[in-house]
């Protein structure tokens, strides 16, 4: 009689330990990563505002200047840059004049630069902390910058280019990113449109 206790007890011991055991295991979840690869709460969206176009816009010029800071004033011509991943080919020109005079400081900048990206990703840098960009396709930016004290100081802005792509990927928890192909953008004077692979347009600004 007692041998058939202790094997009973044993047996009840044995099953409970393995429900513990298979508890554990099957009972844990990842809580910094959401089932689509990405941060927990984070998704990529596709641009439906001017809101949401603006950003991107604004992406395509911060990655073109992270790219132009690998440069030196002057004439411009086949210079590769990498990135993170891929390459960027930049032609054109850039200058940078000083045109103080006896009584106000004045600095004049001013480019006119095409950024050829080939599969170029940049990772997390300001001023897009949250997310490493990607971009693929020709963009040409331009920019007129006049800083004077005392005096008048303006900075106009120009980007265009057709046949692009941007992911805006989040690498932080609960922020949207951005993904989008075949994108036109054609924008003078810091004001013009974004033209969306599907017809859709809006109007943008730098």
């Amino acid at each position: 009689m007692n041998k058939v206790i202790i094997r009973f007890a044993s047996t009840m011991y044995l099953l409970v330990f393995l429900a513990l055991v298979l508890s554990s295991c099957g009972g844990e979840e990842d809580e910094g990563s959401g089932s689509n690869g990405l941060p927990e709460g984070a998704s990529i969206e596709p641009i439906t505002s001017t809101s949401d176009a603006d950003f991107v816009v604004e992406g395509f010029v911060n990655v073109a200047r992270n790219a132009s800071n690998s440069t030196i004033s002057g004439v411009i011509t086949n210079q590769v840059v990498n990135g993170d991943s891929g390459t960027v080919t930049v032609n054109g020109t850039i200058t940078r004049v000083d045109c103080s005079g006896s009584t106000y400081a004045c600095t004049d900048y001013d480019g006119n630069v095409t950024y050829s990206f080939d599969n170029y990703r940049v990772s997390a840098k300001a001023p897009y902390l949250s997310y490493d960009v990607f971009v693929h396709g020709s963009v040409t930016y331009t920019w007129d910058r006049r800083n004077r004290y005392p005096g008048t100081s303006w900075d106009r802005e120009g980007l265009s280019g057709s046949g692009l792509t941007i992911k805006m990927i989040p690498i932080e928890t609960y922020v949207v990113g951005y993904e989008a192909t075949n994108l036109q953008i054609s924008i003078t004077n810091s004001a013009g449109w974004l033209y969306l692979s599907n017809g859709t347009q809006f109007n943008v600004s730098l």
